[in-house]
């Protein structure tokens, strides 16, 4: 930091020594500042005590050079590219506020905070950020006692923090209300476990969140929102240990509209929290296209931690579309309480969670759910952990669920399914359709139909779940025909999955919607399912 400030010092002696238009003006103990200002660009030169009555403007590219004193009194002082010079301690008065300035950071102590662990400093903290609009507001490598929130609430606020918060109050300690913010903060202390870390109680967009360490609060990221929602953020952390560690809800202060938290990405870090990532409280009566706005958030990285005997639940997801979670991590302690699911959904569609560890059947739930892959190593009570790279589908996991392809389309059909819950199926091939050539007899001209259903699912369990496997084998020989129909299938809600197909000359599979064909191959090769940009059904061919 001796180094910067020389920097700076040297900078501001070439503007005076480069500059005959530059007046230095010196400020004494017991001026007044008022009676000193000049209308040219001046260094004033602080070296006492002064004093500042009312509003005073300074031309375009003054210095405030502080050499012993400070500005007392009350008033704003009103710069244009303002430039500021002085050791870390305190220059301003708690009733002087200062517009302009150019730094590229400044310190809080200059408007007061000590970082000693025993005076508050919230309030000079806040007023440094209020002052110093875009500039960095810098607080040391020491310990910031507070008890009410630090407020980001103007437009690319920045607040960078070497050492520690500690927070001893019941609501936020760090208070985010409008968009394009900067934090950085080494550590965030709550002393009470109550209120949350980082609160996100406006709109806010497009900021870059970064705090290593936040212990000690209720939440430790906490989503809110007054207004409209938290959009294009990059949220990182090192470690969380908080009741829960993120928390998301969909509903505005007055409990009354929906908002949203979407295209976000979060990048962790540990969780040690007994409620890991937890998305909207449940609510009676609520349809799911009703608040499905968290969605499109990346997940990225995350580790679970569970640690003497506490019963942590990871991952609680509620109305969550279209989003994805990427190498999650999940610790041996987590499988103290078996009655409490890893990972529960609950009036979701088309999540991906992929996992690094191994994961019991009986710890996923899933609810009203449509179109959600799991991928990662899961095992059973007998069988161990699967060989490979699993992958688990839950689609429509309720019969009394129903789900169009897009429930806010007006007119959309309304078609009901009751397929796979919570059970997992490994990427082995589970079917195998052979028609035509067999061992001892050569047929020809063969026929056959199946269900799409019948292809690529196993009857029901004792359980009434249907299995879904993600790979069939299909060999067509001798010209036959084999026709698979899609009518009333989950081709219409999950269709991507695999289709290796041997096909002899003169044979070839059939894909038909009812009396409608949607396609013939008669080439061997892979081949999947899939929609069109206009979600209609199509087949094609995956790359060798």
């Amino acid at each position: 930091m001796k180094k910067k400030r020389l920097v700076l010092v040297v900078v501001l002696m070439s503007i005076v020594l480069m500059s005959n238009a530059m007046t230095i003006k010196r400020v004494l103990q017991g001026d007044e500042l008022n009676r000193l200002v000049v209308k040219e660009q001046a260094m004033y030169i602080i070296e006492g005590d002064c004093s500042l009555s009312g509003n005073v403007t300074l031309a375009a590219g003054s210095i405030l050079k502080f050499e012993g004193g400070k500005i007392a009194g009350t008033g704003n002082i009103v710069g244009v590219q303002l430039m500021i010079d002085a050791p870390k301690y305190q220059i301003f008065g708690e009733n002087i506020s200062v517009s302009g300035i150019a730094n590229g950071e400044v310190s809080a102590h200059w408007w007061g905070a000590k970082g000693d662990g025993v005076n508050y400093d919230c309030s000079a903290i806040n007023r440094a950020l209020r002052d110093a609009s875009t500039s960095w507001v810098v607080l040391e490598n020491l310990k910031y006692l507070t008890k009410t929130a630090i407020v980001l609430n103007q437009l690319g606020q920045k607040l960078r923090c070497a050492g520690s918060i500690l927070y001893q109050g019941a609501n936020a300690a760090i208070d985010l209300k409008v968009s394009y913010v900067d934090l950085k903060i080494n550590k965030l202390q709550g002393t009470n476990k109550k209120g949350s870390g980082v609160l996100f109680s406006g709109s806010v967009y497009n900021s870059n969140i970064d705090v290593n360490i936040v212990d000690g609060f209720r939440y430790g990221l906490n989503f809110t929102p007054i207004n409209s929602g938290v959009q294009y953020c990059k949220i990182s952390w090192q470690s969380i240990n908080c009741n829960t560690g993120i928390y998301i809800d969909l509903w505005d202060s007055n409990n009354s509209k929906a908002v949203w938290v979407n295209e976000n990405q979060f990048n962790g870090g540990r969780l040690h929290c007994n409620y890991g990532i937890v998305v909207a409280e449940k609510r009676t009566g609520l349809k799911s296209y009703d608040a499905d706005v968290i969605n499109g958030n990346v997940f990225n990285s995350i580790g679970f931690e569970g640690w003497d005997n506490v019963k942590i639940k990871p991952i609680t997801l509620r109305h969550a579309w279209f989003n994805e979670f990427h190498d999650l991590r999940m610790s041996e302690g987590l499988v103290v309480d078996k009655n409490i699911p890893l990972i529960e959904l609950e009036n979701c569609g088309y999540n991906t969670i992929g996992i690094k560890s191994a994961v019991p059947y009986s710890r996923i739930k899933a609810t009203n759910c449509n179109n959600i892959e799991l991928q990662g190593a899961f095992s059973d009570s007998g069988a161990g952990i699967h060989k490979g790279y699993d992958r688990m589908y839950i689609v429509c996991s309720d019969s009394k669920y129903t789900t169009p392809i897009n429930t806010k389309e007006k007119g959309a059909s309304v078609k009901t399914f009751k397929l796979l819950s919570s059970r997992i199926q490994s990427r082995n091939i589970l079917n195998k359709i052979y028609l035509g050539r067999t061992q001892n007899v050569v047929a020809s001209k063969q026929t056959k139909t199946l269900n799409f259903n019948e292809l690529f699912t196993t009857p029901y369990d004792d359980k009434g779940v249907i299995i879904l496997s993600d790979v069939v084998e299909i060999s067509v020989y001798d010209s036959s025909t084999l026709t698979i129909d899609v009518t009333n299938s989950i081709a219409n809600s999950c269709p991507e999955v695999e289709m290796r197909c041997n096909i002899g000359g003169g044979s070839k599979v059939r894909f038909v919607n009812g009396k409608t064909e949607i396609s013939t191959i008669a080439i061997s090769g892979n081949y999947r399912i899939t929609f069109d940009e206009a979600r209609n059904l199509k087949i094609v061919k995956m790359a060798e």
